[in-house]
């Protein structure tokens, strides 16, 4: 039997077991995404804008499928330049970057969905939880 990513490489975010959705409207969809240490998600797509919060924090790492490139993360203005700094040099020192919770960042990946995988370093002590918004 087939995987729906067998042949694009990926699945849609909604389809993504990782991804539990806990609501749904014609205006907005809401899901879960909890990652257990060593966990990774399938390779999905991002195509909606998407508003996020870090419910439970730890380290993770996302990788891009070839040839997509990141979207970028846009904070609020009460997070400090000097914070956001450090999440980028984490990255890219370490190719991880530490979520805490309460954190809150927004993707704009409507017009340039993004695709990747994310996991949860095997590091924590326990799981990752990010609640992820999307505005339809």
């Amino acid at each position: 039997m087939k995987r729906p990513d067998d042949e694009a490489g990926y699945v849609e975010v909604a389809d993504e077991p990782l991804h539990e959705q806990i609501f749904a409207d014609e205006h907005c969809r809401a899901y879960c995404a909890t990652l257990a240490p060593g966990q990774a998600t399938r390779y999905h797509r991002h195509s909606e804008d998407t508003f996020y919060i870090v419910l439970k924090g730890g380290w993770m790492n996302t990788t891009n499928l070839s040839g997509y490139r990141r979207c970028p993360m846009i904070f609020s203005r009460s997070f400090s330049m000097i914070k956001i700094l450090s999440l980028a040099l984490q990255t890219v020192f370490t190719g991880s970057a530490y979520l805490p919770k309460g954190l809150s960042f927004f993707m704009p990946t409507k017009k340039r969905p993004s695709i990747h995988m994310a996991m949860a370093s095997s590091h924590n002590l326990s799981e990752v939880i990010l609640l992820g918004i999307e505005l339809r």
